[in-house]
């Protein structure tokens, strides 16, 4: 998000092989880290500078996905993939902040959890996505003759 607008969205499986869930949930951090940073760079070649100070802020639902990421090394995780570390550098560099956000408001569930009706909406309306009982005007008709 950049303020109020969605800058991106998406969902990738998990690359390395993870033996915990906390050591899982940080190789999704460390990725969605990198395009955090890769989208921050990407603002700033638009000049988007120019609009005022802004920070990037990787927020996540995991409690050991934010314990790693502050820490510096391994800590008591034994099997971690040391190519995700530079993430702490990262964070201690403050070139990105990261945060706990609640799961229960957590934008990131409309799409990876299954969610009831009322969590759906609430989560479609932080996103300032909306639903449409139509297909829009723009889309072409592609019945066939």
């Amino acid at each position: 998000m950049f303020g109020t607008h969605c800058w991106l969205t998406q969902s990738s499986t998990q690359g390395p092989i993870a033996l915990s869930s906390g050591e899982a949930e940080h190789y999704g951090t460390v990725k969605t880290a990198c395009r955090l940073l890769g989208s921050g760079q990407l603002m700033l070649d638009f000049g988007l500078q120019r609009y005022g100070t802004w920070e990037l802020v990787l927020q996540s639902d995991s409690s050991a996905a934010i314990g790693i990421a502050v820490r510096r090394g391994t800590g008591r995780i034994r099997h971690m993939e040391t190519g995700g570390l530079w993430l702490q550098k990262a964070i201690g560099d403050k070139r990105l902040r990261i945060e706990k956000i609640l799961g229960k408001i957590n934008p990131a569930d409309l799409m990876t959890k299954s969610v009831d009706r009322a969590t759906l909406e609430r989560l479609v309306d932080i996103v300032v996505l909306r639903f449409e009982l139509d297909r829009t005007k723009l889309i072409p008709n592609l019945k066939s003759k």
